[in-house]
C-alpha cells in the first residue's frame, strides 16, 4: 500500500511541472527548464540509453527464449520417437 502511494508520487510532480511548460516534452524538456542546458543534455543521453538498454535486453531475451525453445522442443522430438519406436 505504501509502494503504491509512493509510486503515484512521481507522476504527480511530473504532471504538476509538465502543465507549467508550455512546450512539448518528457524529462529532457523538463530538466532543460529547472537545470539548463548542461544537466538538459545529461538527462537527455540517459533517457537515450536507458530506452536502448531496455530494448536490447528484451531482443536478447528473445533470443534466449528462441534458442531454449528449440532445445526442449528437440528432446521433446527424440523422447516421443524413441519412445514411439521402443512400443
Amino acid at each position: 500500500m505504501v509502494g503504491g502511494v509512493y509510486s503515484l508520487f512521481g507522476p504527480w510532480s511530473l504532471s504538476e511541472v509538465g502543465a507549467m511548460t508550455p512546450s512539448a516534452g518528457t524529462y529532457y524538456t523538463i530538466a532543460r527548464r529547472a537545470y539548463g542546458d548542461y544537466i538538459n543534455f545529461l538527462v537527455g543521453w540517459t533517457d537515450w540509453i536507458s530506452v536502448c538498454r531496455g530494448a536490447a535486453f528484451i531482443s536478447l531475451l528473445a533470443g534466449v527464449q528462441n534458442q531454449l525453445a528449440e532445445i526442449l522442443f528437440r528432446a521433446f522430438e527424440t523422447n516421443l520417437r524413441t519412445t514411439l519406436v521402443s512400443d
